[in-house]
């Protein structure tokens, strides 16, 4: 089992520098963070640079997450077999946060 890093790429998707994205009309902002393939059961923590409180999330990576239903400050992602057991590739996950 293997920690692997993290990148905040929301500042390649906002023209202006590193501001958060935001999400529909709700007062929401999503940051945008990349995260390497790698084996099953590796993990990675991801803590938001906007919010201390991350409502959801949206990957195509094949991993579990530990979010509750309350306020989350970081998120950690394990990562299940399949697809994305190739470090060759990078996956999106998209946090879905409450302004703070």
């Amino acid at each position: 089992m293997a920690t692997l890093a993290s990148t905040h790429v929301s500042t390649a998707v906002v023209s202006g520098g590193p501001l958060p994205i935001t999400f529909m009309e709700d007062g929401l902002i999503v940051e945008v963070w990349r995260v390497p393939g790698g084996a099953a059961n590796d993990t990675c923590a991801i803590t938001p640079a906007f919010s201390n409180n991350i409502r959801a999330l949206v990957t195509n990576l094949n991993a579990g997450h530990n979010l509750t239903t309350s306020a989350n400050t970081n998120v950690t992602l394990t990562l299940g077999t399949g697809a994305n057991a190739s470090t060759s590739v990078a996956y999106d996950v998209w946090l879905i946060c409450a302004r703070t």
